[in-house]
């Protein structure tokens, strides 16, 4: 138990700094391997609400992507940078309310760990933010294109998908942490091949 415990230490050495609903390492790792089948060599990967990166980070411990930051918070995107300095890795952030990003081209990738409404933010702010987010993640996406939701507002996702007909639901897995029952949500935007 020890000897894996160090080893943990060591491979999320990276986690220089964190926020107070930031995603653990290990879970962000463990997301990433649920989600392996539908990740592609070589994609564009987007979080719009990165937080302090440990998704994009653990995104790129799978295949090579090129990898996007975007957070409200300035707070957030520093520690997005320098937690991506400390695993060697470089990326694009912006700091920008996710609602208003508009990418250059569609990605390929959307990963966030969406807020829960008790660390950070409420309910009723999470509903302004969900229905806006599943309206834009077609756009984000290009067709075929994959998106990995981490989320304890389960209902709500659910109930901001069921008007949205450009994406399909691949997968909704409950998972544990810290007493909390949150589910990862796997999307994929119509259009193209699928999995």
């Amino acid at each position: 138990m020890e000897n894996d415990e160090a080893d943990a230490h060591i491979r999320f050495a990276y986690r220089k700094k964190a926020l107070p609903a930031s995603i653990h390492p290990a879970t962000a790792a463990g997301l990433m391997a649920l989600a392996a089948p539908w990740l592609k060599n070589g994609a564009t990967a987007a979080d719009p609400c990165c937080g302090s990166g440990t998704l994009l980070i653990e995104r790129a411990q799978r295949t090579a992507c090129r990898r996007i930051g975007i957070d409200i918070s300035r707070q957030a995107i520093e520690a997005a940078k320098e937690n991506f300095q400390a695993a060697g890795l470089s990326g694009s952030f912006l700091q920008c309310d996710c609602l208003r990003w508009k990418p250059k081209q569609p990605v390929d990738e959307i990963l966030s760990n969406l807020p829960f409404g008790n660390r950070v933010g409420t309910h009723e702010s999470n509903q302004r933010l969900y229905a806006g987010f599943i309206k834009k993640l077609p756009d984000w996406l290009k067709p075929g294109g994959v998106a990995v939701l981490y989320t304890m507002e389960i209902r709500l996702l659910r109930q901001c998908l069921e008007d949205c007909k450009a994406l399909e639901v691949r997968r909704i897995v409950r998972t544990e942490a810290g007493g909390l029952t949150p589910a990862i949500f796997i999307l994929q935007k119509k259009g193209g091949q699928s999995l």
